[in-house]
């Protein structure tokens, strides 16, 4: 006996409008790095609670874009064992060594205490991956030690459009931060999936 599990059909209510909008930048001519890549780089921005965001052609070239812009070169990067292969060829393609790092069972992250079993001096970096949405319990402390150590916190938020922190206020969960805005940069992917 076979069991067959539909795949997510994706759902447009507005396709009319959709069209007309593709219609006018495909009229435009302009199909890269036009106004309405600026609209959604504004209103993506705006939504995470950043300043800026750079659309790019995939969350692999974000995560090396960024490493580069940072100035990471010849280094060691932190990635988690549990993440895409993006993840660390991001950090080979931009001159530096990827240090794969466990996650914590329960969490499916890159807690606290594995970073610093991995944690050396010619670390400049640490991507952490918010995997299917998830943001470690320990970020505020992980953010704290890169601050205080000159180490940049990557977020590979491939799959963390909308996900918040929890934080723990006055003895209750409460959600804030959104992934993207936890560290030094946050990179994302627009893949269907």
């Amino acid at each position: 006996m076979s069991t067959f599990y539909p795949r997510a059909k994706p759902h447009f209510s507005d396709i009319d409008d959709i069209l007309s909008e593709i219609r006018n930048v495909l009229q435009s001519g302009n199909l890269v790095q036009g106004e309405k890549v600026k609209e959604f780089e504004e209103k993506f921005a705006e939504m995470v609670g950043v300043k800026y965001a750079i659309a790019t052609n995939s969350c692999t070239s974000a995560l090396e874009l960024s490493i580069r812009s940072l100035g990471v070169n010849g280094k060691k990067v932190l990635v988690p064992t549990e993440t895409f292969v993006a993840t660390g060829n991001s950090v080979i393609l931009s001159g530096n060594t990827p240090v794969f790092t466990d996650i914590d069972k329960s969490t499916l992250c890159m807690s606290y205490d594995t970073i610093m079993d991995r944690m050396t001096d010619d670390v400049a970096a640490i991507i952490i991956v918010h995997m299917g949405g998830l943001i470690t319990p320990d970020i505020d402390k992980i953010r704290d030690y890169c601050k205080y150590n000159s180490i940049h916190l990557i977020e590979d938020a491939a799959h963390a459009h909308g996900s918040k922190k929890m934080s723990i206020v006055n003895g209750c969960y409460v959600k804030s931060e959104y992934a993207g805005s936890l560290g030094t940069a946050g990179c994302f992917s627009f893949y269907p999936t």
